[in-house]
């Protein structure tokens, strides 16, 4: 039975065919089965309607249907149509679009054209937007290299910059914060600012004076460190300045030499209404790594003396605030712009540039030529702190530490300066004040009234009472000692707190400790953040 439906399969490919399994002459040529030279070939095995060629017949491949005379030519090097020629070698080869393909990727492009078979340096599938590197076609994977590695006309997400800092997610560790990327410097906050996989004080790019660093609080370190003093005139550094040209009226400008680095910020000290430094505090601010300026501007009680007679004396003492800032001509005090705190400062900050250019002072200006408070520590005694409190408030700086500071002209009213919220975080502004201040007690203290308004709001550590360490976290210190053990020069408590003559060793852990953390303003805004 299966040699009859062999058989029969062989009689519709080619008519009779000898078979060698039954005996019998199939042909009827007089031989029978292996007699036969053709005996069990196969015509038409792929059932193309075509002959095999060792049947007699034309097709030259019986194992592929796909091929026989009359087939179409293709270019897959094959004799499709069993005329003896292949692909190119073909006339009538059917019609194919190819796209150069320099690199050898797979992938040709889109402007070169040609109608031929594939091959070398061909290829049957456009798109590759850079036929010069075989790592860029259609479907390669997307890489961080500011290349468009799959040409699909697009950056992939993670190059493209979600947070806005300017770093693509690429190198970005984490592209949601806008505080952390490559742009940005380690700073001490428990993760890694800069993305470069350490975190604080493990980041040899961290300065050394951040991150709860603070020098030893030992007077004999103080006084055996090296520093860098100098004064500028600022009415020689500005000839337009009207206010306090004097002799003895010049800023300072310090740092520490022996050590070689520096903290990030500038520490700003605003002098009292005498306009003479505090020469020992500058010293612990600049031990305690600072770029430390001393400005002379536009004080010497000019608030006090204007405002005291005037009915509405708060209101006053806000315009005098702003008038030695900014700089203001009006019926309440009149300070012009050169003699303003922000204009004299930013001249010394172009002049110290131009002097010395490898100290970092131009940081502390933006490209417009304006003061980078957020980059600032500032500090005062006496009316100079109450200034320093305000710019606090009005502008972004780092910290505040107020010796004495701040105060209404009136002993029995905070100005209405402090009974707004500033920006600056509480937890980098402090202060320090003699417990018999003002003969006033606490808690009923203007200054104390200040310091909440600021957002200290911590209890207040008697410095005389428990001189350890400053405990982390105190933002308000008193002293209550009495005058007479400070020094015979000193004639008030209010000189007690930052008078050269007045300090004692004792304060200096205290003031160590406020000078070191007011520059931690920015980590511990971002701590305190809901």
């Amino acid at each position: 039975m299966e040699a009859r439906v062999l058989f029969l399969g062989l009689l519709v490919a080619c008519g009779r065919v000898e078979l060698c399994i039954n005996g019998i002459d199939d042909d009827g040529d007089g031989l029978t089965d292996c007699e036969q030279p053709a005996c069990g070939v196969v015509c038409d095995a792929d059932n193309d309607g075509f002959i095999t060629t060792a049947g007699g017949g034309d097709d030259c491949d019986d194992s592929d249907p796909a091929i026989h005379p009359g087939a179409a030519e293709l270019c897959n090097n094959l004799d499709d149509d069993c005329d003896g020629l292949l692909d190119d070698d073909d006339p009538g080869r059917v019609p194919v679009q190819v796209y150069a393909d320099v690199d050898g990727d797979g992938f040709g492009a889109d402007d070169q054209v040609a109608e031929r078979c594939p091959g070398a340096g061909w290829a049957l599938v456009p798109g590759d937007c850079d036929d010069s590197d075989a790592t860029i076609a259609p479907g390669a994977v997307e890489l961080c290299d500011g290349l468009d590695n799959d040409c699909d006309g697009a950056l992939s997400s993670s190059e493209q910059d979600l947070d806005g800092d300017g770093d693509p997610g690429c190198s970005d560790c984490d592209d949601d914060d806008a505080t952390r990327s490559t742009l940005h410097q380690e700073r001490c906050s428990g993760i890694d600012d800069d993305c470069d996989g350490l975190v604080d004080e493990a980041d040899p790019s961290v300065n050394r004076y951040t991150c709860d660093y603070c020098p030893e609080a030992d007077p004999a370190a103080v006084a055996a460190a090296t520093y860098h003093w100098e004064s500028w005139d600022p009415c020689a550094l500005d000839p337009s300045v009207t206010l306090f040209c004097q002799p003895d009226r010049l800023h300072t400008v310090g740092w520490r030499t022996d050590e070689g680095v520096w903290r990030d910020e500038l520490l700003l000290h605003l002098p009292p209404g005498h306009g003479r430094f505090n020469d020992t505090v500058r010293e612990w601010g600049a031990y305690a790594g600072y770029r430390t300026i001393g400005l002379i501007f536009a004080n010497t009680g000019i608030i006090r003396e204007t405002c005291e007679d005037l009915p509405d004396e708060q209101d006053c003492s806000e315009h005098g605030r702003y008038a030695q800032m900014y700089g203001d001509v009006s019926g309440h005090v009149q300070i012009p712009t050169q003699d303003s705190i922000e204009q004299r400062l930013i001249v010394l900050l172009n002049h110290l540039t131009i002097e010395h250019p490898t100290m970092g002072f131009d940081r502390y200006l933006d490209g417009d030529d304006q003061i980078r408070w957020d980059r600032i520590v500032v500090s005062g005694w006496s009316s100079g702190g109450g200034e320093a409190a305000y710019i606090t408030q009005v502008e972004r700086t780092v910290g505040a530490v107020l010796l004495s500071a701040p105060k209404d002209p009136s002993d029995d009213n905070t100005a209405p300066t402090w009974a707004v919220g500033g920006p600056t975080p509480g937890c980098a502004v402090f202060g320090t004040y003699h417990s018999r201040e003002h003969q006033t007690q606490y808690p009923n203290s203007p200054m104390q009234r200040a310091w909440t308004a600021l957002g200290m709001s911590t209890p207040i550590w008697d410095l005389d009472l428990d001189p350890g360490p400053i405990p982390e976290g105190i933002q308000r210190i008193s002293q209550s000692a009495d005058i007479g053990e400070i020094s015979p020069l000193c004639t008030s408590f209010h000189s007690s707190t930052a008078h050269d003559d007045c300090m004692r060793d004792a304060q200096l852990p205290a003031y160590l400790y406020m000078f070191c953390e007011a520059g931690q303003g920015d980590v511990c805004a971002e701590q305190s953040a809901p």
